[in-house]
């Protein structure tokens, strides 16, 4: 699997590291991630399924790029999603 280190800042202004999982290099590949597509300090929003232990991580969902543009996990059927 691949996985996704995104570092937020809550309200307070304290930095957090949430962990998250996605899948293999491949099938992330067909849904549009390729090596280049984020640079750290990029800013973007992801869509996740969180932890239940309510830890700093979650299987990921769809991400919102730089651009606009939205990747979508490998489960294409998830409606409102685009690629």
């Amino acid at each position: 699997h691949s996985w996704l280190y995104v570092v937020t800042i809550a309200a307070e202004g304290q930095e957090a590291e949430w962990t998250i999982e996605m899948g293999g290099p491949n099938a992330m590949s067909r849904s549009g991630w390729q090596a280049d597509t984020l640079k750290p300090g990029d800013e973007i929003t992801v869509e996740i399924h969180p932890l239940k232990d309510g830890t700093y991580g979650g299987q990921y969902v769809l991400a919102t790029l730089p651009d606009g543009t939205t990747i979508a996990g490998g489960d294409a059927s998830i409606p409102g999603r685009a690629r």
